[in-house]
């Protein structure tokens, strides 16, 4: 197990790891700010947004299991500034499922100031406003290029 002072994890290029924190335990992790996982294995199929109190910042890359990222249910990601998903060809859906639009996600992240979504063609559309709502009203940089989104 990781020590719960962790504030960094960075895994890079490890095919047969599984995530070493179960989603129940993510919550006790409260230091972490900074996540990276690039070249992970098809073990990793959902990661959950919010569950880490303080996560500040998300970096996916070429994780190529990965299909969901997404906001649990009765949770909300006040912490994440920083959100950049890269070839994770996959990668179906970011953020919560929709009700009223069909095949579209919504990303509730009222402190997220950059978002980068790259090479992950078949992630459904990011829907950014909800009946006049903003639900990214501090974002700054935005950059998504070959994907569904």
């Amino acid at each position: 197990s990781l020590p719960t002072s962790l504030r960094i994890l960075r895994v890079f290029v490890c095919r047969r790891w599984e995530f070493p924190i179960s989603i129940e335990r993510m919550k006790h992790y409260t230091c972490l700010e900074r996540l990276a996982l690039y070249h992970t294995s098809e073990h990793l199929v959902c990661f959950p947004l919010g569950v880490f109190p303080n996560l500040r910042s998300l970096s996916l890359g070429n994780c190529e299991g990965l299909e969901k990222v997404y906001i649990p249910e009765g949770i909300e990601d006040d912490s994440l500034a920083s959100l950049s998903i890269c070839s994770c060809d996959a990668l179906e859906m970011i953020g919560k499922e929709t009700v009223r639009v069909e095949a579209t996600t919504e990303l509730p992240a009222p402190n997220l100031t950059n978002l980068l979504i790259s090479m992950c063609g078949k992630v459904k559309p990011v829907v950014v406003e909800r009946e006049g709502e903003v639900l990214l009203p501090k974002l700054q940089w935005l950059s998504i290029d070959n994907s569904a989104s």
